[in-house]
């Protein structure tokens, strides 16, 4: 904390992990250092939202009788050090958050010292006088209890079966799921619902790994968001805005609370939150594999010059040229020999699905050759078999597809 100056304001800094430099001391050495004068402080805490007491003992901060965080503490303690001497002018009926510390006579004080917070003015009073505070430590104050009682605590948030991500007034990205086994499944059977658009899945599975049991690190007022960072989750079972907070880092509003908790792993969202996150980085290749009016010698090289990373955004893309007859059959031979390079359960389940929808001989002989490297004992189309036969063999590819499909 600086001292204030002839602007008569005061300085609550940016969220830190560890301690803070004030004018005289370290903040975290002036509770030990208050707390060995005076072995038993009381503090309560009053807020729309909650009203808590918590006690500074022996250098310790005690909720309930059980050691908290002393970290809301960094904010709480400047404010009762702070010489406050500016006339207040008119304030709000009610402060956002109203703080008491009891009497304690070792400190030779034998009255309860309040302190009164308002956000929108930045002000803090003690009934009479006030001082203006800068920097983001203010929203940091404890609205309630859950400051100090949620010490290595996780979270998740829970998508359900569809969710949408809105940024800027628009939908950058929407998924939802399936269970049909025939659908070209990727992410855990996460699906795109905005067609033609390639997903870059990498983000997408590094998104929603960090929306599950991430590590909360501080709690802050909602005061405090940046509006121009603010994107939200849409769910079935509600909505979670996003917004930058304090020292640069996402929090979270969960559905009708009061405040944003703060993640450090909500850092896989990047610096912003933009359409340009969810496409993937290998769009215009795979654009040039889809577009049908592009020579095959052009469709081949671009599908040659795609990576294993890139499969997830083409498997879709492959399973449209295999299931249209029309497409030429170089390019779709290439595709069977690219999948069977990488033979996983997802891109055999893709081949299955091919053979129901062509009946030319040789590619039906060439994707059951290509199944059997995970299937060794099933059938094979060959040239000469009559209708009824093909079907047979087309339907105990399906009975694997499905047995396997459950194992899996």
């Amino acid at each position: 904390m600086n001292q204030y100056e002839n602007a008569k304001k005061f300085t609550l800094g940016p969220m830190v992990r560890s301690a803070v430099l004030t004018s005289s001391c370290i903040v975290a050495t002036c509770l030990v250092f208050a707390s060995r004068r005076a072995q038993a402080v009381q503090y309560d805490f009053l807020s729309r939202y909650d009203h808590f007491s918590v006690n500074v003992t022996d250098g310790k901060v005690l909720f309930n009788g059980r050691v908290a965080s002393s970290r809301p503490f960094i904010y709480v303690l400047p404010l009762f050090r702070s010489n406050l001497a500016e006339d207040c002018g008119p304030l709000p009926k009610y402060p956002d958050l109203t703080i008491i510390r009891q009497p304690d006579k070792n400190l030779a004080e034998p009255f309860p010292t309040k302190r009164f917070v308002y956000f929108a003015r930045r002000l803090v009073s003690n009934g009479k006088y006030c001082v203006h505070v800068t920097g983001e430590g203010l929203y940091s104050l404890p609205l309630s209890r859950k400051w100090f009682t949620s010490q290595n605590e996780s979270l998740s948030i829970y998508l359900g079966n569809r969710f949408s991500v809105i940024a800027h007034g628009k939908t950058i990205a929407a998924f939802n799921k399936t269970n049909d086994n025939n659908a070209n499944e990727l992410i855990d059977g996460w699906q795109s619902q905005k067609p033609n658009f390639n997903v870059n899945w990498s983000y997408f599975s590094n998104f929603i790994n960090s929306l599950k049991q991430f590590p909360v690190a501080f709690r802050i007022a909602l005061a405090a968001g940046r509006k121009d960072t603010k994107f939200v989750v849409n769910t079935p079972h509600g909505q979670y805005i996003f917004e930058k907070v304090a020292n640069d880092t996402w929090g979270v509003q969960y559905p009708h609370s009061p405040w944003f908790v703060a993640s450090e792993q909500f850092g896989a969202f990047g610096s912003d939150m933009d359409a340009s996150n969810w496409l993937s980085p290998y769009n215009s290749s795979l654009k040039i594999v889809e577009n049908s009016r592009a020579s095959v010698a052009t469709r081949v090289t671009a599908l040659n010059s795609l990576p294993e990373e890139a499969l997830p955004a083409l498997r879709p893309i492959l399973s449209q040229i295999l299931d249209r007859p029309n497409e030429p059959f170089e390019l779709q031979t290439e595709i069977i020999a690219r999948l069977r390079e990488q033979p996983s359960l997802q891109n055999m389940f893709l081949l299955v699905h091919a053979l129901d929808n062509s009946k030319n001989p040789t590619f039906l002989n060439a994707v059951t050759e290509t199944l059997l490297v995970r299937n060794p004992h099933g059938p094979v189309i060959v040239a000469g078999d009559n209708p009824v036969t093909i079907q047979k063999k087309i339907e105990e590819w399906r009975r694997w597809q499905a047995q396997a499909s459950r194992r899996d």
